[in-house]
């Protein structure tokens, strides 16, 4: 796909992902020999509304926005993540731009006395991209393993409750504004040196989801 000068962030991140790959496939197979390393790039696109975190790609399971349709989060090697998430091998910029217009069409919006179609919810974008190689010394069926991760957040705006929701006390918009406002204190904390243990990533779904980030 050839880019476009109207491309946005996420077609620009995704063919430039793509091309380093073809680079460094091309590299290994150089130095390794034909058929001896090979990368895949899944993606799976989370959303965080109302502090519950639902899987964008899991169809109409998580259109309904019960807690108990939602993922559970989980930590594995210092890694958070959403239990069951979908994971979709892509190949192309174009299969990257499908997942991520399937999970938009999915997510939380509503009227707001600000906006008349508003996202209620922040979005995770990730692409993980694995690279397996099979060392010279390796036997049948033995190769090694490394998994990177490129995460890209679409943050929901801040919401007052006077001019959005007429004074009232609006779950969703609540839930967007503590997402915000805890991940501007992790920053902050990690701006001023603090050591990552000490920043506060468990006070909110959001920041959990970044902590590797």
């Amino acid at each position: 796909r050839r880019r476009g000068p109207e491309d946005g962030v996420l077609p620009r991140a995704a063919a430039e992902l793509f091309r380093r790959i073809a680079r460094l496939e091309e590299d290994s197979g150089a130095a390794l020999g034909p058929g001896r390393a090979a990368y895949e790039v899944r993606a799976s696109f989370l959303e965080v509304h109302c502090e519950n975190v639902f899987d964008l790609l899991a169809g109409p399971t998580s259109s309904s926005r019960e807690p108990s349709t939602a993922c559970t989060l989980r930590e594995q090697e210092g890694r958070v993540y959403a239990e069951g998430a979908v994971e979709e091998k892509v190949v192309s910029v174009a299969q990257v731009m499908n997942v991520i217009q399937r999970g938009a069409a999915a997510r939380a919006t509503a009227a707001t006395g600000v906006h008349a179609h508003s996202s209620r919810s922040h979005a995770i974008l990730t692409l993980a991209v694995e690279h397996r190689w099979k060392p010279p010394s390796a036997g049948p069926g033995e190769y090694k393993s490394q998994t990177s991760r490129l995460t890209l957040v679409d943050l929901a705006g801040s919401e007052t409750m006077e001019r959005s929701h007429q004074g009232n006390v609006d779950s969703a918009g609540v839930g967007t504004n503590l997402g915000l406002l805890v991940l501007g204190r992790v920053i902050r904390a990690l701006a001023e040196g603090e050591a990552t243990q000490r920043a506060p990533f468990r006070d909110s779904s959001l920041t959990r989801l970044l902590q590797s980030s």
